[in-house]
């Protein structure tokens, strides 16, 4: 199921700026940090319902999630 969430740039592991719509189909939670492209990472700030979205094909999906520490891969 797509998700559009709110999500914040980090700087320096703080978070910066305004917030930004992407979608996802991974299970990201409020707080959690995620890899918005290949090099940049930011914080899910929120999230946003579908219907208001204006242009869903037009909305950038996040590049990744990172494994949250001590959680198990197996």
């Amino acid at each position: 199921m797509t998700r559009y969430i709110m999500v914040r740039f980090l700087r320096d592991g703080k978070p910066m700026g305004r917030e930004y719509i992407y979608r996802t189909d991974l299970d990201v939670q409020l707080g959690e940090t995620v890899m918005v492209t290949e090099k940049a990472k930011g914080i899910v700030a929120g999230f946003v319902p579908p219907a208001l979205i204006d242009k869903p094909e037009e909305v950038k999906e996040i590049f990744g999630q990172i494994p949250r520490e001590g959680m198990n891969c197996e």
